[in-house]
């Protein structure tokens, strides 16, 4: 009996086990399928976000540019017009033209922190969504036109900047001290040349950190703003600063330098401290 019971068994055994691997099988590849499916779907609504927040970023950038365009244009029609608008007796009082000139100062001082603080914002709000997305942030990165064009306002000739010369502190705009282009000290402050020994720009405070004699410097900047040099008192130290400024014989195109007794440009220094002293004693002395 049990020689004739016993292949029924065994291929009863052996049915029920290839239907159960069927059926493990068909489980494993339905899973397989699910998951294969659902990471699909998850990859197209990730590239859908990415592609809806790359394109919500560039028409952000476009607005801004826009707004700076449209700033800058309005700014420029504002000042034309204001420069127009100056009544000739203003420059008859120069307290008046000092406290005009200092309230423009801090006003445009206070647009260039708005727009820093707005930016800084919206690359802070674009880091956080990248980080969202699992994304590398540079790859979301689709401003470099606009802060190449933000770059170079800012640093261009219209920027007021800050020059730190020992315990003074002196502003102006850039185009004033690279007036004349060719000149060390134009070069200097456009960034062409580099000279840390005479002047360092401190990126923390944005300020530069020029070494030179604070009282001659403030004679170069007022013959630089002014562009007139009958009321300076030319010295031994004021004539060896133009000179390694290269701006000497751009305002004393009839002073020959080989003239000057030698002894008083030797002791000229362009970062010797500055005191009445010093300046009375090395007057410059024509042969």
């Amino acid at each position: 009996m049990s020689d004739f019971v016993g292949p029924f068994i065994d291929a009863f055994n052996e049915n029920v086990k290839q239907e159960a691997d069927k059926q493990i099988t068909d489980q494993v590849d339905h899973y397989k399928n699910r998951v294969s499916e659902t990471q699909q779907n998850a990859s197209e609504l990730l590239s859908a976000l990415s592609e809806e927040h790359t394109k919500a970023q560039k028409q952000m950038a476009d607005k801004m540019e826009k707004m700076i365009d449209n700033s800058v244009a309005m700014l420029d029609k504002a000042l034309r017009a204001r420069i127009d608008s100056v009544p000739d007796d203003l420059f008859t009082d120069p307290k008046e033209l000092h406290n005009r000139i200092k309230a423009k100062i801090q006003e445009i001082e206070t647009t260039q922190a708005r727009f820093a603080e707005e930016k800084q914002q919206w690359i802070q709000d674009d880091e956080r969504i990248a980080k969202w997305l699992g994304r590398p942030w540079k790859s979301l990165q689709n401003t470099q036109d606009f802060d190449e064009k933000a770059h170079n306002y800012f640093s261009s000739d219209l920027q007021f900047i800050t020059i730190k010369v020992d315990d003074r502190i002196f502003r102006t705009y850039r185009k004033t001290m690279a007036q004349v282009s060719d000149s060390k000290i134009a070069q200097l402050f456009r960034g062409t040349l580099e000279d840390k020994n005479l002047l360092e720009f401190d990126e923390k405070t944005n300020v530069y950190i020029l070494n030179c004699n604070p009282h001659i410097f403030a004679q170069i900047l007022d013959i630089l703003r002014t562009k007139q040099t009958a009321h300076i008192e030319l010295t031994g130290a004021l004539v060896a600063a133009l000179d390694e400024f290269g701006i000497l014989r751009h305002f004393y195109p009839a002073l020959n330098v080989d003239t000057l007794q030698s002894q008083q440009l030797q002791c000229a220094s362009v970062s010797e401290p500055a005191s009445p002293a010093y300046d009375k004693e090395y007057h410059v002395v024509f042969r």
